[in-house]
């Protein structure tokens, strides 16, 4: 009873501040429209007394909080003139609905070349020249940042569809997240970010971040995609000059930004330029990426004289994928700026001519202006594009060169408040500049219950016994599923009716695995404990293997740890470091073509296997295994085509050594493999230095040895082998992907041959996850070997091509490739493969064709098909 009076007396006191603060609030509310009455949704709104920015909400909607005085409100939508009123606020809300007209267009008469050269590309050569002086004409500003993320599903793929929406994965709920910053930027490249508040369903803070979306600049040059202002711009884009208009004591141009070769990773729309300052005043952008489109709204303001900074921004993604359709929009508000200026460069009042097109002075010409000791000794009055471009690079240099550490790429800060977390939806709407829409609305009530769980998960205490509970199906230990044990543990069963398979030593064998996991409080640290059952209804043969597997996942100061002791009798491919073919595969290649391509052999064993990952720089993985290894035989010739028309080949693969057949013996096997990226660049986050590697190539190495009369082992062989593998993007027109690799064994050669060095080949319609990870022809063992050996896989991505040069097929994501592969061995001939392919078919297939060759002999043509490059799979 004591409980329920205080639960009594907390909600009342709840009550009355709530009463409280609406009593107390006061400000500017209303709705924007255009002149027929539509809505105008995320119109930028700029205080010009609190230099805060703000926006209306997707239905036109905006709640201004404002103590009592009188401000000047700037509403600013692209597109639309913009409209400045002045308010009086008192101790109440006021009411002011805002109508915003076209913006009127004034065609300037403007001198131009006997070319007819259009007068955009003079405003857009004098605005490249001085995007690098807009980057750093202030030492440090700090501004308060207000980021809603808001996802939408539209569509979700048919045959999953109630499968997901029992996940919680619901068609046309909004998922939204907000978070409120203080962002403070100092040069050249320092980032502090104190986190105040965040509310999202997801756990962490990463995804709740404002500042990749604050610090997007078209000034800087682009990654991902070219920017209109970019130094090689004129190379992807034509411009055109629609007009200008006055904005208070500014004139405006309008751009046209259209891309001279459609697709991918070029933006097209509008940009809006300052006269005279050469700034963004706004711009109204969108591009395509991986056949996804993006859309970029930023409104800018007068933050100080002559300095013009972004005050909201708006960033749609949308698109399809497999079935999924959405979109997932932020919006960003900026408040409070403070600026301290560069007074150096502010004092640099110098106008820009455009020598391609205007008269240069012979004295200007000549001149070599430079900013020498943090002095301007001769302040020109006008320079040239390409003379003021030069000499902004060049102090930028020297700014950059007066760090400790040159290789430093950016400093980064972060601080997160205590209770960033423990804000109530009382404080949100006391501090939320943009109004939710009614979908956001119920979609918090959703996922606040779906935090609770998380955070229950997170802690392992459910005291409140709010876990779900999913009663056993017994039909779910051949379809998959999992029960949870706990706030820590959970059950689980594979799809098991999905491993059911066939070769033609088991026959149709059944497979089973399930097991139990335990995850600690932190989440990061787990143990595994499973089985994997198996069952051949040729060979009447039972199989079983049990693992222990303990993973502590790596964080900024931890390496990645990965213990595992697993042991019982199974069978396995002879190709021991990788599965030579998806058994799945070979399962249809036997029934459908009677093609056997697995090949594999009997042992009962014991291994224990250590993985630790330091960051991306180290990777290294230890192998110790002891095992019997017996020989198999075909048992079936089973099939259901082709049955007099092509045999089964043996279980024994064919070899250039010769005869690969082997006695049943025992074998004690060590292999270290060790990945090491020796390149890197430094960035700090929160004090500590860390090491970026996104640049360099992976250096690769693998020792094996077999060691003979150890417990009565018979394998004795070492066996060397050394890599590099690399992946870079050439700009925006190509990436290339390459893996070579050369070994050689040493002491003894290896008397049993899945002992021997083995080569991702394919010989079915198939291709390899990876572009540079598999030959397209290759026999899957003819030229495995136990002596030495040289191996190129290398991948080329093209932006434009054949048939990417039409517009709409890069626009969909469709990327064409060129592949070349090399290996030589000790008894092979030179091999050869040459193709291409197409690449990113409606996001989700690859089709490759290929050609190959025997010491420049043609040998065969094929074609593969496979899964699209851009999608991901652990395989693991």
């Amino acid at each position: 009873m004591r409980h329920c009076h205080m639960i009594k007396h907390l909600l009342l006191l709840h009550f009355f501040l709530a009463i409280t603060c609406f009593a107390q609030a006061q400000g500017l509310r209303g709705k924007i429209t255009d002149v027929t009455g539509e809505a105008l949704p995320y119109t930028s709104i700029y205080v010009q007394e609190l230099k805060t920015g703000t926006s209306s909400n997707l239905e036109g909607v905006f709640e201004l909080p404002l103590k009592p005085g009188r401000y000047t409100i700037r509403f600013q939508y692209i597109g639309y003139t913009t409209v400045n009123k002045e308010v009086e606020i008192g101790n109440t809300w006021q009411e002011l609905n805002i109508t915003l007209a076209e913006q009127g267009l004034v065609l300037n008469e403007i001198i131009v070349r006997s070319s007819k050269e259009d007068a955009a590309y003079t405003i857009m050569r004098k605005a490249i020249a001085k995007a690098k002086y807009h980057t750093l004409q202030y030492d440090s500003l700090t501004v308060l940042a207000y980021v809603k993320g808001t996802g939408i599903i539209e569509g979700l793929p048919f045959l999953l569809r109630n499968t997901l929406e029992k996940e919680g994965l619901k068609k046309d709920e909004a998922y939204t997240s907000e978070s409120v910053s203080k962002i403070t930027l100092k040069q050249p490249n320092i980032q502090i970010e104190e986190v105040i508040s965040i509310r999202s369903a997801g756990q962490g803070f990463d995804g709740a971040s404002p500042t990749p979306f604050i610090l997007t600049s078209f000034y800087e040059r682009g990654t991902t995609a070219i920017s209109p202002l970019d130094t090689r711009a004129f190379a992807y884009y034509r411009f055109e000059y629609l007009g200008s208009f006055d904005d208070g004591d500014y004139v405006v141009n309008k751009i046209k930004v259209t891309p001279r070769s459609r697709g991918e990773q070029v933006w097209e729309g509008e940009i809006y330029i300052i006269e005279d300052l050469w700034a963004i005043h706004s711009l109204d952008l969108f591009a395509y990426y991986l056949g996804f489109r993006v859309d970029v709204q930023q409104n800018f303001a007068e933050i100080l004289p002559k300095v013009w900074l972004p005050v909201t921004q708006n960033i749609v993604f949308s698109g399809s994928f497999l079935g999924f359709k959405g979109r997932y929009e932020y919006v960003v508000a900026m408040r409070e700026y403070e600026v301290h200026l560069n007074e150096l460069l502010m004092r640099l009042d110098t106008e820009i001519i455009d020598e391609k097109i205007e008269d240069v002075p012979e004295e200007i010409r000549k001149a070599d202006p430079k900013i020498v000791d943090e002095a301007l000794p001769d302040n020109p009055e006008e320079m040239t594009r390409r003379q003021f471009r030069r000499m902004m690079n060049d102090y930028e240099k020297e700014q950059l060169k007066a760090q400790e550490e040159p290789r430093m790429t950016s400093v980064r800060m972060t601080k997160i408040d205590t209770l960033a977390r423990k804000r109530d939806s009382l404080y949100w709407e006391t501090i939320r500049p943009i109004p939710l829409s009614q979908r956001e609305v119920a979609g918090y009530k959703r996922d606040d219950s779906v935090a609770v769980i998380q955070q229950v998960e997170l802690t392992g205490v459910d005291t409140l016994r709010v876990l779900p509970r999913r009663k056993f199906k017994p039909l779910e230990v051949f379809t998959g599923g999992s029960y949870r044990t706990g706030p820590k543990g959970r059950v689980f069963f594979d799809n098991n009716l999905l491993k059911t398979q066939f070769n033609t030593v088991e026959g149709f064998n059944a497979n089973m695995g399930f097991g139990y996991v335990h995850r600690f409080d932190s989440l990061r640290r787990a143990i595994t404990v499973r089985s994997d059952l198996r069952y051949g209804l040729a060979s009447n043969q039972f199989y079983g293997t049990g693992t222990l597997r303990y993973s502590r996942r790596g964080n900024r100061t931890r390496p990645t740890f990965v213990a595992e002791l697993r042991g019982g009798s199974y069978v396995e491919q002879f190709s021991t470091q990788f599965n030579s073919i998806e058994p799945v595969i070979n399962t249809f290649s036997s029934l459908l073509y009677r093609q056997n391509f697995l090949k594999i052999y009997e042992k009962q064993f014991g291994l224990l296997n250590l993985r630790w990952n330091k960051g991306e720089r180290w990777r290294v993985q230890s192998t110790l295994e002891y095992a019997q290894r017996n020989p198999l035989q075909n048992n079936t010739d089973f099939s259901i085509y082709n049955r007099g028309d092509r045999a089964y080949t043996s279980n024994d693969p064919l070899n250039l050594h010769g005869d690969t057949a082997f006695d049943p013996h025992q074998a004690l096997i060590s292999t270290v493999k060790a990945s090491y990226k020796p390149f890197s660049t430094f960035y700090m986050r929160n004090g500590r230095r860390y090491e970026s590697f996104a640049r360099s190539p992976e250096i690769r190495m693998m020792y094996r040895k077999g060691f003979e009369g150890v417990l009565g082992a018979d394998a004795a062989f070492d066996h060397l082998e050394l890599g590099l593998a690399h992946d870079f993007q050439l700009g925006i027109r190509g990436r290339i992907d390459f893996q070579v690799k050369a070994g050689s064994f040493f002491g003894s050669d290896p008397a049993y041959f899945m002992d021997f060095a083995h080569f991702a080949g394919n010989r079915t319609s198939l291709t390899s996850l990876n572009p540079a990870g598999a030959y397209r022809l290759l026999d899957f063992y003819l030229y495995s070997t136990s002596g030495e050996y040289l191996s190129f896989l290398g991948h080329y991505q093209f932006r434009k091509f054949l048939f990417t040069q039409l517009p709409r097929l890069r626009v969909s994501g469709l990327r064409e490739n060129v592949f070349l592969n090399y290996l030589k061995t000790d008894v092979s001939p030179h091999y050869v493969e040459v193709g291409y392919g197409v690449d990113n078919i409606f996001r989700l297939f690859r089709v490759e064709f290929a050609t190959s060759f025997e010491d420049l002999k043609y040998q065969e043509f094929g074609y593969r098909i496979g899964v699209a490059t851009i999608i991901n799979i652990n395989r693991e």
